[in-house]
């Protein structure tokens, strides 16, 4: 099932947000700007400027390594994101360390080294895109079955964190 709507937010998303879409799919036109999936955030690394937009989430997700397995009562969950470079340049920008989940249970997950079928990863989690350049990646999590992703964070510097709703 892959999530492509959701609630309000706190911090103040763009103007020119799309809805999420699969892979293979044109955006919807005219779309209104969202807070949850489909919503995308501005965000500073340094002297440069990025967008971070949080395109989509897979739950439940296949390991692209069909050896690597969730543990017992636990499913890999993927959060699909596009940064895009506004001034300046992305580097330092680490997916798995920058990007959390906080489950339906209240508990907050941190990202697995397993990257998911069908979507590229960032290259060991690192994020590096030149001005004006765009990337798009997936980061994996492993989930408790029964808890559902509520809120996908980034932290985007020091003291900035990005929230997504996503119930």
């Amino acid at each position: 099932v892959a999530t492509s709507g959701g609630g309000g937010g706190s911090t103040t998303p763009s103007g020119t947000s799309t809805t999420s879409q699969a892979r293979g799919t044109a955006p919807a036109r005219h779309a209104p700007p969202v807070t949850g999936v489909g919503a995308s955030f501005a965000a500073r690394a340094g002297s440069g400027t990025y967008r971070v937009r949080l395109d989509l989430i897979v739950d439940p997700a296949q390991a692209a390594d069909r050896s690597a397995t969730p543990r017992h009562g636990r499913r890999f969950v993927g959060v699909v994101f596009t940064m895009k470079v506004l001034r300046g340049s992305l580097r330092n920008a680490h997916a798995r360390r920058d990007a959390v989940v906080v489950g339906s249970n209240g508990k907050t997950y941190t990202a697995v080294a397993s990257p998911i079928a069908g979507y590229a990863g960032f290259r060991h989690g690192r994020v590096t895109v030149a001005r004006g350049g765009s990337a798009t990646g997936a980061v994996t999590f492993e989930l408790p079955a029964g808890v559902t992703v509520s809120t996908v964070k980034w932290s985007a510097a020091p003291g900035s964190t990005l929230r997504w709703p996503v119930q």
